[in-house]
């Protein structure tokens, strides 16, 4: 049987975004230039890179910014254990998407000059929404805001009620242990919309 991960994290996240807001412009995610991803751990040592697709990013007129995460795109190399990564930790037919929301002023921060922020975000995962602490790297010009993960985000599976999926996929896998805390990082890209 091919070793199965943890996970944990995200949907979100993570993650995920920070919110900000110039006058009557509106701003939209750029899929393509914009990733997510996470580090699981199996017993105790080896550790495996996970992918998720974030779709449906927009910053509002509001300074509001919604980022989705696709839970069903999890990609970890290896399709049997996406596809149980999807069934027993993330329950995609039930929680299909993860969002994590935001609100900043985008008056905070300065043209073309890079920053960094300490940010609170609602991240919305497998049915739970929780506060989350995370510091981000963020730079903005005329027309694209990106924010970055600067730490990761340590993501506990257990605070999202994921912690009997991560339990699930390490008896399948017959692991002696999944860490049920992961990091996670992101990038976001967002485009100006003019009116």
């Amino acid at each position: 049987m091919k070793p199965i991960k943890t996970i944990g994290l995200i949907s979100g996240l993570l993650i995920s975004m920070i919110s900000f807001a110039q006058g009557e412009s509106s701003w939209q995610l750029n899929e393509q230039l914009s990733s997510i991803s996470f580090q699981s751990v199996k017993n105790g040592q080896v550790v495996e890179n996970h992918q998720l697709s974030l779709v449906n990013g927009t910053i509002s007129e509001q300074g509001e910014a919604t980022v989705d995460i696709a839970l069903g795109s999890i990609n970890s190399g290896i399709e049997i254990r996406d596809e149980r990564m999807q069934e027993h930790l993330f329950e995609v037919t039930k929680f299909p998407i993860a969002t994590v929301k935001n609100k900043v002023k985008l008056d905070d921060i300065p043209l073309n000059t890079p920053v960094i922020l300490d940010a609170e975000m609602q991240l919305s995962l497998h049915g739970v929404t929780k506060a989350i602490q995370v510091k981000l790297a963020v730079t903005r010009t005329e027309k694209s805001i990106q924010i970055s993960t600067q730490n990761p985000y340590l993501l506990n599976a257990n605070d999202f009620g994921l912690g009997a999926g991560v339990d699930k996929l390490q008896e399948i896998a017959k692991l002696n242990i999944i860490a049920k805390t992961v990091p996670v990082h992101f990038t976001t890209v967002f485009e100006k919309l003019m009116k």
